[in-house]
């Protein structure tokens, strides 16, 4: 076998070295741009539940603060109240949909999947079913009236 001179042996060793480059640039810039989109997602209000008019447009929403542990009801861009219970925040805005559609609105309430996973949670630990559940949220005087109808995200 023949000795490779140092010449190739080097120019070799160079290719190697701007493959490696070329593909740790590629991954910094995936990298970059998963970033990127995490820190664009993470800045999104944490929303769960959402009153929206007929044609989709939201009234009010309630949204959990990065740490889950404080939730506010937003109603038309403006944070109107605070609490540290999502339920009593779902309360709230189901209050206000009841509101609306008894002045003869056509809103409903749009649940994210998380909310559903904890009102199912809630309704297997104390044995209802979520129309009682939703209905218990609500104030003494609201409870008999028509739940809005309701989807989710």
């Amino acid at each position: 076998m023949g000795k490779q001179s140092d010449a190739k042996r080097n120019e070799k060793l160079k290719e190697r070295q701007r493959r490696a480059e070329a593909a740790a640039a590629r991954s910094s810039g995936v990298n970059s741009n998963v970033a990127a989109f995490f820190k664009a997602y993470d800045s999104e209000p944490n929303v769960i539940a959402e009153l929206l008019d007929e044609s989709g447009g939201a009234l009010a929403h309630v949204e959990g603060s990065a740490d889950g542990e404080n939730w506010t009801i937003v109603v038309m861009g403006e944070a109107t109240a605070g609490t540290d219970d999502e339920f009593l925040a779902l309360g709230l805005l189901l209050g206000m949909a009841i509101d609306d559609r008894a002045a003869e609105g056509e809103s409903f309430i749009q649940f994210s999947p998380w909310l559903v996973e904890q009102i199912e949670e809630s309704c297997d630990s104390r044995g209802a079913d979520p129309d009682q559940f939703l209905r218990s949220l609500l104030p003494v005087d609201k409870r008999d009236a028509a739940l809005p109808p309701v989807r989710i995200l």
